[in-house]
């Protein structure tokens, strides 16, 4: 019988006698391999054990002949082949045993190693097969410790292959489900007990017994340990999630840090772009952001060059002849030629505009489209975009981009979940699309970028609130790779949040069966298009499966656990919200303000996430100030961008390639300090008569003109935003007691309002802003405040209330008031 077949013999005895014996004395009953153990571990068994030692022994015996013209290429006869088989086989251990030892030991002690190596130690439960468990670089550094030596040595194949016997049946039985007692045998083999101390969770028990075979090198170099009295708790890493399927284990020592903590699996696709995206930024940074930085300490020659070309650019439209652009050589000429304006006095010279193609009625550049928002009276505003407002606005993405990857890396490793508004939504009478600048650049970014988002742009277009957050979510949560949100408001979020948690079994059954709940709400192109994206993996609707059920309420923190940057405001109402929303995210996710934003302008780039402190887009656009209770008292004293105050708000009016000139935002912000010679600033709120608590906007004279329209008979209104609450209140008190219900009231004013503001009426369609209460005052009530406002100073000839404001900031309690 040849030696091949003796070894054949014992290794499959070997396996029927470990087999038996692990179902009839199983040391722990629940470390019986399931299916998929068996499935793994034999891929294992096959390909590392079986087949790759003989390739690597096929080019070690070629190398030799090739380059040495012998097997032999020593040539040192120093090989005892005249000692019996059994005796060479015993040599080969203990030779071979002192070299593993310590390229064991080097596994656990140098981190490159144990990249590799904590594959093997990846078995959360032990049984005969999974001793194969080896990542291939690791055999292979195994086999120049176990067979190479001894080969160049020239050592009888016979005795190298006793030994390997030894080797696979000893490894067999250490890694056994046995309930063995070995005794004093402990202090000769590496055992099926002193193993699995090597097995344990806690690094401390595991960085012992390192004996592949014998334990002699561990009581030598003095990493035996044997505790008498207890067992092993836990074996396996620290992370619980590590990779258990072949492939993916291949891949996870490219990943530092694995085996400690969860962290974003390796994908050669993401990692290609991920370093694509590295050099952009890089590139961006030489051309954009040195620049950005360099103009910071020249900010107020920059703003008169910025007036210079606007000026000079649009001299020629309508506008610049009426206001004598012509003549307007400084600053000084700006300003005593034009007067603050706002949309009303804006809006004729853009219909106009739109009207006729190719017309310069404000802006030297046509009109490619409009955003929308709501004005101050029913018409909602069209803010005219440009070609050079495109350009600018690139310009400043560049800028934030190179910001955001400076200060949070790790937020652009993984998935990216960008909620946008969509480019088109429809079309104006002169057909110019009305849409968003945001959502035109989602939708046209590149290919490769767009592969790091997870929703495509079609999915913003879906016109029933609850379906299209329901599909963002259905899409989303295929990933765990999230690392980066981006949204406008934090009550976005919010929503998502309710949606997740009223829907968990739907989203879990869409995902297992690639449907999609909501599709009677959707078109049959946009249902091809989000069934084409859903490729949920198996590992991934298990994990779900396992967070929905065991915890009522999931959070952001269980279903995305990596992310590491969120984009929203959080200045203004937005701040309530936001704190809501970073208690469902994990601990260290880092927020970052998106600046200054509005349909009008991209006016500030957040460069510091600790205080969201922004720099205004000063190479772009022209901005002057009033300090705030200077306007507010009628004085219009302006001041440059380069003069502001630190610790002062002022009221911001702009002047943009997009046609608005010295444009009253009705925006207050706070100066925080300063980066050069650009002041580093932060929204605050809204101005006097304006309030917004989800993106709304609402204005004091959208709510008069409703209850005006309902033919009331009041004697005084107080609408409060309650941003805590995110609904408004509305108090009245009546002068004629014969009225409808608060109800009936609540609801016609909720209509009414939303017939006249669009951002009003998406957001109560999409539930992020709850409906207006409503509640009656006592009479008397407008007289008493007044009282009180009088006698706290206000001159009695100049009262009067503002029927709009934020409630945290409302003088008085109301509710002591109330019928």
């Amino acid at each position: 019988m040849s030696l091949e077949m003796v070894a054949t013999i014992s290794i499959l005895a070997s396996i029927v006698i470990l087999q038996y014996s692990e179902s009839k004395m199983p040391f722990n009953p629940e470390w019986k391999p399931l299916w998929k153990d068996w499935k793994n571990d034999g891929l294992y068994l096959f390909i590392v054990q079986t087949v790759l030692p003989k390739i690597l022994m096929w080019f070690l015996i070629l190398f030799c002949i090739r380059f040495f013209g012998s097997m032999n290429p020593l040539n040192l006869n120093i090989w005892p082949s005249h000692l019996p088989l059994f005796v060479q086989a015993i040599l080969v251990t203990f030779g071979s045993d002192l070299l593993r030892y310590w390229l064991h030991r080097l596994s656990h002690t140098i981190p490159f190693l144990w990249r590799f190596h904590a594959v093997h130690h990846s078995v959360e439960k032990l049984y005969w097969m999974n001793t194969s468990r080896f990542h291939p670089v690791e055999k292979a550094m195994q086999f120049l410790f176990d067979v190479v030596p001894f080969f160049l040595l020239g050592t009888p194949p016979e005795a190298l292959a006793l030994h390997l016997v030894w080797y696979g049946v000893n490894g067999f039985f250490q890694h056994s489900n046995i309930d063995l007692k070995y005794g004093w045998l402990n202090y000769i083999v590496s055992s099926t007990e002193l193993h699995r101390w090597h097995h344990a969770r806690d690094a401390k028990v595991s960085n012992n017994n390192y004996g592949n075979n014998i334990i002699l090198w561990d009581l030598l170099f003095g990493s035996y340990f044997n505790p008498q009295n207890r067992t092993v708790s836990a074996i396996g890493l620290i992370n619980r999630n590590y990779p258990k399927e072949f492939v993916s284990q291949m891949t996870a020592p490219l990943i530092r840090d694995l085996d400690k903590k969860d962290v974003i699996q390796f994908i050669l696709e993401n990692a290609c772009i991920n370093f694509i995206m590295k050099i952009n930024v890089s590139l961006l940074n030489v051309t954009f952001f040195r620049k950005f930085r360099k103009h910071t300490l020249h900010c107020e020659q920059i703003q008169r060059d910025v007036l210079k070309q606007i000026v000079k650019r649009n001299a020629c439209t309508e506008f610049g002849v009426k206001h004598n652009f012509q003549n307007a050589i400084t600053y000084e000429d700006f300003r005593e030629n034009i007067p603050i304006t706002d949309y009303e006095y804006l809006r004729t010279y853009i219909e106009q505009q739109a009207a006729n193609k190719g017309s310069k009625e404000l802006t030297n550049d046509a009109i490619l489209m409009f955003n929308q928002t709501s004005g101050s009276t029913a018409q909602p505003k069209y803010i005219p975009v440009t070609k050079q407002t495109m350009k600018t606005l690139k310009i400043s993405q560049k800028i934030n981009l190179c910001v955001q990857y400076k200060n949070v890396p790790n937020g652009f490793k993984g998935k990216i979940l960008g909620i946008v508004s969509p480019a088109i939504e429809s079309m104006s009478a002169d057909q110019i699309p009305i849409g968003s600048a945001s959502g035109l650049f989602y939708k046209n970014m590149p290919g490769l970028v767009k592969r790091k988002y997870v929703v495509p742009h079609s999915v913003f277009e879906i016109k029933d609130y609850h379906a299209k957050y329901y599909v963002i979510l259905l899409l989303a949560l295929q990933h765990k790779d999230i690392t980066y949100i981006g949204t406008a408001n934090p009550t976005t979020l919010l929503k998502l949040f309710e949606i997740l948690n009223n829907n968990k079994t739907d989203l879990l059954s869409d995902l297992k069966n690639k449907t999609i709940s909501v599709s009677e709400m959707l078109s049959e192109k946009i249902q091809e298009q989000i069934k084409n994206e859903l490729k949920p993996t198996s590992k991934r609707i298990a994990e779900l499966e396992t967070i929905f059920s065991s915890t009522s309420s999931v959070s952001f923190a269980g279903i995305w656990p990596f992310v590491s940057l969120v984009t929203t405001w959080t200045g203004g109402s937005c701040g309530v919200s936001l704190n809501s929303v970073l208690q469902l995210l994990p601990t260290n996710t880092v927020v970052m303000d998106p600046g200054y934003l509005a349909s009008e302008i991209r006016g500030s780039i957040t460069i510091n996430p600790k205080n969201q402190g922004g720099i205004f887009t000063f190479q772009s656009n022209f901005f002057e100030f009033v300090e705030r209770n200077d306007w507010e008292n009628g004085i219009q004293n302006f001041i440059l961008l380069h003069k502001l105050k630190v610790s002062t708000e002022y009221y911001v009016f702009v002047t943009t390639p997009s046609g608005l000139y010295r444009y009253n935002m009705n925006d207050i912000i706070l100066v925080k300090g300063y980066y050069n010679t650009c002041p580093i600033i932060s929204f605050i709120q809204k101005g006097n008569g304006i309030c917004n608590i989800t993106g709304e906007k609402l204005y004091e004279g959208q709510i008069l003109q409703a209850l005006d329209q309902m033919k009331l008979n009041l004697y005084y209104v107080q609408v409060l935003a309650n941003e805590e609450s995110a609904l408004y209140e509305c108090y009245l008190e009546l002068a004629d007691v014969s009225t409808p219900s608060d109800k009936y009231i609540a609801d016609e004013l909720d209509n009414l309002i939303s017939l006249q503001n669009i951002e009003y009426s998406e957001k109560r369609k999409s539930n992020r802003l709850k409906q207006i209460e409503v509640r009656f005052l006592q009479k008397g009530t407008y007289d008493n405040i007044k009282k009180m406002s009088i006698a706290k100073g206000q001159n009695e000839s100049q009262f009067k209330m503002v029927s709009l404001q934020y409630k945290n900031k409302f003088p008085f309690n109301l509710s002591q008031f109330i019928k």
